[in-house]
């Protein structure tokens, strides 16, 4: 008679002839329970041993958890650099859309007047004043919005009005004029303005009044004061054109017309037209060289 006892792997013999049982190797087993029992502990510590090994495979060491954190921190990094390089750059690229638009509003005077507008325009509501159109400020705080005289000076030359209807809607804005401009109360509103996408006017720079200008007298900047009539004054009696570099506080690029026509800029994403390094043009002036 032969059969066979099963347990933890092991086979069992039990011969006809014999009265102890024979493991698989040919010796007695006298206990079959002691052996049985024996040969657990081994069977345990071989599994505790490999689970040891599956966790210890499974989780990660605080070193590679660190370098881990750090790859994530510098991808996170990369990714605003990228999209903020993308975000400045579209705006640089919707800011020189709409001042080819201008540069439009612009050509269609020429062809209308013949000739590119002058410096200065009449103020509306008043006889006796008239306004300079320069890129500068007229006092320490107070700036002049020259591309907001620009379009006032546009709108009352015929034809032109279709032109400046052409700019986007989102960007031209009731302007805000210093007080300076002295604008008295007229309605409709006339005095509109262009914003980049920083919120930021757009600059107008006319050849009679670029570059560099740190003037106490208006009459005495570049002849203009002949073409006025003598009925009419100036409102702006000192002009400070000034770029980077000078003792005064800079308040423009400071830039000198490449055609003798007048030229649009944005200040850029910092809003000071003096670092011209984050300005933005379709024509590129000639720069004052660096003090």
């Amino acid at each position: 008679m032969r059969e066979s006892l099963h347990n933890i792997g092991n086979h069992v013999t039990i011969h006809p002839n014999r009265k102890q049982p024979l493991l698989d190797d040919g010796t007695a087993m006298t206990n079959p329970e002691d052996r049985l029992a024996s040969l657990r502990p081994a069977r345990t510590t071989a599994l505790h041993a490999r689970g040891t090994r599956v966790a210890r495979a499974e989780a990660f060491t605080l070193l590679e958890l660190l370098v881990v954190i750090g790859i994530i921190a510098i991808l996170i990094g990369l990714v605003v650099a990228v999209g903020s390089s993308v975000g400045a750059s579209s705006k640089a690229a919707l800011s020189k859309d709409t001042m080819r638009v201008l540069d439009t509003v612009l050509s269609s005077y020429e062809s209308s007047a013949q000739g590119i507008p002058p410096p200065y325009v009449n103020q509306p509501g008043n006889t006796t004043k008239t306004q300079v159109i320069v890129d500068a400020r007229a006092s320490e705080t107070d700036g002049v919005d020259s591309l907001g005289w620009f379009l006032y000076q546009c709108s009352n030359q015929s034809g032109v009005d279709k032109a400046i209807q052409t700019l986007p809607a989102k960007f031209l804005q009731p302007g805000v004029p210093g007080a300076s401009d002295a604008l008295p109360t007229v309605k409709p509103p006339i005095f509109n303005t262009v914003k980049d996408p920083w919120g930021k006017s757009f600059r107008y720079v006319h050849p009679a009044l670029d570059g560099v200008i740190d003037g106490d007298n208006t009459e005495d900047l570049i002849g203009i004061a002949p073409k006025q009539p003598t009925a009419r004054t100036y409102t702006l009696t000192t002009i400070k054109r000034l770029a980077a570099g000078g003792s005064d506080p800079a308040n423009s690029d400071g830039g000198t017309s490449p055609d003798a026509r007048p030229y649009f800029y944005s200040s850029g994403p910092d809003g000071d037209p003096s670092t011209t390094g984050d300005n933005v043009y379709i024509v590129t002036p000639t720069f004052p060289a660096a003090k």
